[in-house]
């Protein structure tokens, strides 16, 4: 496979040239390590994960042989081979998962999902690859597994398949980063990464920055409808403290009322107010005709 090359340029101008050996670094976690620590360029290889479906694998019974080669990153491969034997591990997908981590291959860990089904991860982004799937059995047939979406048949004409994870690269300011393989537009990969590993072909930093303004005047929005809350529950607190000193100064002058003084004053405004009443009453039946 040919080599790709990858160019850097930097704010500005310098162009920074790297060189992907595509024979030996064929993984996200490969391509993630030869790239990062680039000036101005930060990558890391996404987790790797497949499904591998063996329901379909109902002639596979106890003393029957299953072997396939499992492959990890360009050049890191095992024999994996078992037998069938449901007395150890009741379900079929469990002697896979069994088989695969005493392989040891990588950081490659299997582990069962649902019945039948069961997959393989790697955390570092490596490849993840099954191929030569056979079984050794009395005769019950041709067995098929699915890798992904990828049927397998021991000895088809499909019998391998590959999982590769993605890499996510992150640049500096102003930085930018374009491969010298075409890349598929819609998909906005590098033509080689497209099969290996998903890459950005550019990546704007001023778009970024924009959405990163974005997000900041939304929190000052925020903050300041907070403020204006704040505010008017200060505003309301301070009421509440003027009504209860109200209260208080009420609650005091009721308390401490001396009766007697109160009955007097009482009587001589009751005084008062009878001789209102009767001045009101002589007033209200004079008229001019009285003294005409």
């Amino acid at each position: 496979m040919a080599d790709q090359t990858i160019s850097i340029t930097a704010p500005d101008g310098t162009l920074q040239t790297h060189v992907i050996d595509l024979d030996t670094e064929r993984s996200a976690a490969n391509i993630a390590l030869s790239l990062d620590g680039l000036t101005g360029v930060s990558a890391q290889a996404d987790p790797n994960q497949v499904t591998l479906d063996v329901s379909s694998t109902s002639g596979i019974v106890d003393g029957d042989t299953v072997s396939f080669v499992l492959h990890a990153d360009s050049g890191v491969s095992t024999a994996v081979s078992f037998v069938r034997d449901s007395a150890t591990n009741l379900s079929l997908e469990d002697d896979f998962v069994a088989a695969i981590n005493a392989a040891n291959l990588g950081d490659l860990v299997a582990i069962g999902s649902t019945t039948g089904k069961f997959t393989i991860g790697s955390p570092s982004g490596a490849n993840i690859g099954i191929e030569n799937f056979s079984v050794l059995d009395a005769g019950a047939g041709t067995q098929t597994i699915r890798f992904d979406n990828t049927t397998l048949t021991e000895g088809g004409a499909i019998d391998s398949a590959v999982r590769a994870s993605s890499v996510a690269i992150q640049l500096d300011e102003d930085y930018t980063i374009q491969s010298d393989v075409a890349g598929t537009l819609s998909s906005g990969t590098f033509g080689v990464f497209n099969t290996q590993a998903d890459v950005p072909a550019t990546i704007d930093p001023g778009g970024i920055l924009a959405d990163l303004d974005t997000g900041l005047n939304r929190i000052l929005n925020v903050r300041a409808s907070i403020g204006a809350r704040l505010n008017a529950a200060d505003i309301q607190q301070n009421l509440n403290a003027d009504l209860d000193v109200d209260l208080q100064s009420l609650l005091s002058d009721t308390r401490d009322l001396d009766f007697t003084e109160a009955i007097s004053r009482f009587n001589l405004q009751l005084v008062s107010l009878q001789a209102a009443q009767q001045a009101f009453v002589r007033v209200q039946g004079l008229s001019l005709f009285n003294f005409l």
